[in-house]
């Protein structure tokens, strides 16, 4: 898709190019019959045969700038379709040398900043952009458009280079061992049962802080107090039979000896065979 996309551009370019060939004083085009041939199979979408024809015309067609322009454009053509790096190798000889037979020809100069910029080598690209500018050829205007968008594109390059030395250099001066402080997240902490601060992370990812103080109490967090469990109803009888009779309880007697078992749970000198009556 990208280079359908590529190649819709260039057939564009190569329009308006085709425009510029043509003399200023006779209006007519300064090709041969044999270049207008070539020409008409790339406007038709017949690149392989438009590049095979001009192929074959390059011995006799060695000092015709518009025989290297155009040989150029067919490389680029066939390199979209195909992938082939060493054509667009070729492309960029073929715009130079239909430059270094007329250093003044404005529609090399504009194929051959293509080229550059499409092969990433946007610097060089660039000043050939700006001699068409200076020159006020007939592309100056596609050349400011593409001039204007690798100055945007270098600034925001700066920018960020700038951004990076300055945390950098803010890093080396910060003492060692020290953590940054963390930037505020910008609203209260979530609060739960009895104004505790709730473990739910903040928007930061770290947990809420929890506030100094003493600890609520069950009551403030809304916690219910356990239930004392209940005693058996003979044990209860017992209770009430000895809170009726008071602290002095009667000596329990049995036992072989005779020992005395005392009933509040000490032991005096007692036989674990005692009974009591």
């Amino acid at each position: 898709m990208y280079r359908h996309l590529l190649l819709l551009f260039a057939l564009l370019l190569f329009s308006c190019g085709d425009k510029g060939s043509r003399s200023a004083v006779s209006g007519k085009s300064t090709r041969g019959p044999s270049l207008e041939r070539a020409a008409g199979l790339l406007k038709r979408g017949l690149y392989q045969e438009g590049l095979e024809m001009l192929t074959r015309m390059r011995r006799s067609h060695t000092k015709d700038k518009e025989f290297w322009n155009l040989y150029g454009l067919a490389m680029r053509y066939n390199a979209y379709l195909e992938g082939d790096e060493e054509m667009r190798q070729e492309e960029l000889k073929g715009f130079r040398r239909a430059l270094a037979l007329d250093p003044n020809y404005a529609e090399a100069r504009f194929n051959l900043a293509n080229a550059l910029w499409e092969l990433r080598k946007r610097e060089e690209a660039v000043a050939l952009y700006r001699e068409l500018i200076a020159t006020k050829a007939p592309q100056a205007l596609q050349s400011q458009v593409r001039v204007d968008a690798f100055q945007a594109r270098l600034k925001k390059q700066k920018e960020a280079a700038a951004q990076r030395a300055a945390a950098k250099r803010a890093r080396k001066q910060a003492p060692m061992g020290t953590v940054p402080t963390p930037l505020p997240t910008g609203g209260p902490p979530l609060s739960g049962p009895g104004g505790m601060v709730s473990a739910q992370p903040s928007r930061e990812g770290a947990p809420a802080p929890v506030p100094k103080g003493p600890a609520p109490t069950p009551a403030a967090m809304g916690a219910v107090p356990a239930r004392t469990p209940a005693l058996p109803r003979a044990m209860g009888r017992t209770l009430s039979r000895v809170g009726a009779m008071g602290t002095a309880l009667p000596t329990v007697r049995g036992g072989p000896r005779g020992d005395a078992r005392v009933p509040n749970g000490g032991m005096s000198g007692a036989h674990p065979g005692g009974a009591m009556r």
